[in-house]
């Protein structure tokens, strides 16, 4: 994946986080932002960029601290930031 489009990525995964509104002024949901923020951990992953990658999976479990423990993108997500700390 070429570098500007993960920064690109990662530009829009923090602008939902913080609760960004958009021209059509569409109001997401909060976990949006959390997935945003998965996927590009994942997205981080493929290029090899493992430091990256383990903050957005960090991340994204951080903010679903408080979720069901067996929600399987939670279970997905706890999985895949335990192999990129190995």
């Amino acid at each position: 994946m070429p570098q500007c489009d993960l920064e690109d990525n990662a530009a829009v995964a923090g602008w939902i986080s913080a609760g960004g509104c958009c021209a059509v002024d569409v109001a997401l949901p909060v976990h949006v932002g959390a997935l945003a923020r998965l996927q590009l951990g994942r997205a981080y992953r493929i290029a090899d960029d493992h430091a990256k990658a383990q903050a957005a999976c960090s991340d994204f479990v951080s903010l679903w601290k408080d979720a069901d423990s067996d929600v399987p993108v939670l279970m997905e997500a706890r999985k895949e930031s335990a192999t990129l700390k190995d």
